[in-house]
């Protein structure tokens, strides 16, 4: 695909757009699945911490 612009062509590229990526907020695995469909509801990780609990605000 050429771009006109008066006397010059220049080649353009279709914009695609990264892909998404998929981070659960629950266990915080990448790339598998979605807080809604975590397997590991019961076990939560802290996002600060990395460690099994429920998030705390002072951690």
């Amino acid at each position: 695909m050429l771009l006109d612009d008066e006397n010059t062509s220049y080649p353009i590229e279709p914009y695609v757009a990264p892909p998404c990526i998929l981070r659960c907020y629950i266990c915080q695995q990448y790339d598998d699945h979605i807080a809604a469909h975590c397997p590991n509801k019961d076990k939560p990780i802290c996002f600060k911490c990395g460690e099994q609990h429920q998030y705390n605000p002072e951690c």
